[in-house]
């Protein structure tokens, strides 16, 4: 489930994540909470098309950004592109896939060797 930070600012202010038991300041995000979110795949093209995503962030921010969710016990995902293609020639080529497109690897690496 992918929600946009300005979905989320709603939602917590809505009755709709309140916890189950009476008073409760808990808040739930969850299937049964939210109605409205992206699956993986939806979000994967948005990130393909330039759509979503951070730019100009430094590695700098990233490393400080990723140390202090490890240090919270929390979960993270990073992708990090290293293609100087421009916006508009991957937007052109993404396009131009077919089916029996020639398909990319995608690699996972050390975290460490990001930065």
């Amino acid at each position: 489930m992918y929600l946009p930070v300005s979905y989320v600012r709603l939602l917590l202010k809505d009755d709709c994540t309140r916890g189950v038991q009476a008073g409760s300041q808990a808040r739930l995000l969850g299937y049964e909470q939210v109605e409205r979110y992206l699956i993986n795949t939806q979000f994967i093209e948005l990130v393909k098309h330039g759509l979503a995503g951070t730019v100009g962030t430094t590695a700098e921010e990233l490393h400080s950004l990723v140390q202090d969710r490890i240090e919270r016990g929390q979960s993270i995902v990073l992708a990090a592109e290293r293609s100087r293609e421009s916006v508009r020639a991957r937007q052109k080529r993404t396009r131009s896939r077919g089916s029996k497109a020639k398909r990319y690897i995608h690699t996972v690496h050390n975290p460490d060797s990001l930065f």
